[in-house]
């Protein structure tokens, strides 16, 4: 069995690393606060990111193709995955769209959800976040 990237992969890699190269800053853990994907600037520029990451066909490559992704096998997105963390995920909070909402909303969505929400997280524009906490115990405290 060969446990080798194939050259479609490394290619791929190569591919994502270029991308990130190019768009983000040299100073990113700086101006990130250590990579903090929640910091103020790191959401900021997650906007902006993830449009161009859309218009590059990066932002869901492992997403199927109707719903706006390249039908990509999960060895894409592991290394979409290691390229954005190795970097201190640039995403922020798309990444929970991109990886568990739209995941959920293609399997379990109304046919309604799928049309309002899947396009606006594959082109980068609607960003879905989980909160912390049990709301109950938020609200009152116990």
């Amino acid at each position: 069995m060969d446990f080798n990237w194939t050259n479609e992969q490394c290619e791929f890699r190569q591919r994502v690393r270029s991308f990130i190269d190019k768009h983000l800053p040299t100073d990113w853990e700086t101006l990130t606060n250590g990579l903090d994907v929640g910091s103020d600037y790191t959401v900021a520029f997650s906007r902006t990111f993830c449009l161009a990451l859309a218009k590059e066909r990066l932002l869901i490559p492992h997403w199927p193709a109707e719903y706006g992704g390249n039908d990509a096998d999960a060895w894409h997105h592991w290394i979409l995955n290691e390229e954005m963390i190795r970097s201190g995920e640039p995403r922020s909070y798309q990444y929970m769209s991109v990886n568990w909402a739209g995941r959920a909303i293609m399997r379990f969505g109304t046919q309604a959800q799928k049309v309002s929400f899947l396009p606006r997280i594959a082109a980068g524009t609607l960003v879905f976040c989980q909160g912390k906490g049990n709301l109950y115990e938020h609200c009152t405290g116990r």
